[in-house]
């Protein structure tokens, strides 16, 4: 406590290194993500906890889809110039999770109940149309891919402006050491001459016998 006092004292300014401000603004970020709707749905919901954890495993699943962009597809392939192979990778994650999150809905969060009334309404709306009813399953897989290229997309941006500043902090260094090279060169090149005039000078009033060559 002393020393951070005298360290405040002094005028030094405390920093938070980048990689644990990354941490903690992602962390508050899925906190946010996680708590609103637990209390919307403490709230305002009619005890259903079907639909709170269905949109918890589609968190999950945005939240693997964007760490592995973010960590390994965008440094790995799009930064790399190898575009191909991470558009390849990403449609093959997409694909991946949108199984996923259509395996434990139907396997574990299946709700019967719910299923027959939103079977029921479905039915009433497609009354009198051509159609004997609205493409539910295809609405599905268009709103997954749109959600999932929209966070991909958010993790490339984040990937991209993470690069740059590496970029610019490496280029301010290279600037910084060529600078540092140029000044010692300089120096190099002027102390000797400056110790040899002085030797000069002291030389040539020993010569004529000067009282100036003591001082």
């Amino acid at each position: 406590m002393l020393s951070l006092t005298n360290n405040f004292k002094m005028g030094k300014s405390f920093s938070i290194p980048n990689k644990w401000l990354s941490f903690f603004l992602h962390a508050i970020g899925w906190i946010i993500v996680i708590i609103i709707p637990l209390y919307l749905n403490s709230v305002y919901g009619d005890g259903n906890q079907n639909r709170l954890y269905q949109f918890y495993v589609h968190t999950f699943s945005a939240m693997v889809l964007f760490y592995l962009g973010y960590w390994w597809l965008v440094p790995r392939f799009f930064l790399r110039e190898r575009v191909l192979f991470y558009l390849i990778l990403l449609a093959v994650f997409i694909a991946a999770t949108y199984f996923m999150i259509n395996f434990i809905n139907e396997t574990f969060l299946f709700d019967p109940v719910q299923e027959a009334k939103f079977q029921e309404a479905m039915r009433k709306i497609a009354e009198g149309n051509e159609h004997r009813r609205p493409p539910i399953k295809a609405f599905g897989v268009y709103n997954h891919i749109l959600a999932s290229l929209l966070i991909s997309g958010f993790a490339m941006g984040l990937g991209v402006m993470e690069k740059l500043k590496q970029n610019e902090k490496k280029q301010k260094e290279l600037e910084k050491e060529k600078l540092n090279s140029e000044l010692a060169f300089l120096k190099n090149q002027v102390s000797p001459h400056f110790f040899f005039n002085t030797l000069n000078n002291i030389y040539s009033l020993s010569l004529i016998r000067s009282d100036k060559v003591p001082d």
